[in-house]
């Protein structure tokens, strides 16, 4: 055996030699637990947006778009099932869209693509809430506009449509 290796041992033992991983592989742990944990909660998430009815094939998207957006994919999901029953061909006698029940005026008022197609109508419906959320201050306001414009959330006529939503 190498007179070295035999003389560093004790060292290690009696604590004089710390053997301690170079600090890039203690940022790659704490970047593997980062990604632990993120995987942790979209797998949770992935499962409750599945729960309340979404496909499969949507649960993702409806994930991505919400954290991009910065809402509760529970809400989301509920706002999907509440406007069009996860049907991304749903279509309104007031000509509303899509899985979000986009109009054709509010997009033009917003500049934004008239659109069945999934990704782009999730994105539209959660911009125009986003800016409902702002302009109104609250979740709960911004679901009675969304739904029913300014004379519903003057009126709250619409409660058990945002109450479905938030609960």
């Amino acid at each position: 055996m190498n007179l070295k290796i035999l003389l560093i041992i004790p060292l290690i033992f009696l604590g004089a030699i710390s053997v301690k991983p170079p600090p890039v592989f203690e940022e790659d742990y704490q970047q593997y637990i980062s990604m632990a944990e993120f995987n942790k909660k979209y797998i949770a998430d992935l499962e409750k947006i599945k729960a309340l009815g979404a496909p499969d094939s949507l649960a993702p998207l409806i994930y991505s778009k919400s954290v991009k957006y910065g809402f509760d994919s529970g809400v989301v999901t509920r706002l999907i099932k509440i406007e069009s029953s996860f049907n991304k061909f749903a279509l309104s006698n007031k000509g509303a869209i899509g899985l979000m029940q986009t109009t054709q005026s509010t997009c033009k008022a917003y500049n934004l693509e008239y659109s069945y197609e999934e990704s782009v109508n999730i994105d539209n419906g959660l911009y125009i809430l986003s800016d409902k959320l702002n302009q109104y201050g609250t979740l709960e306001l911004a679901l009675h506009s969304y739904n029913g414009g300014w004379k519903a959330v003057k009126y709250k006529f619409n409660s058990h449509y945002v109450k479905s939503i938030l609960d």
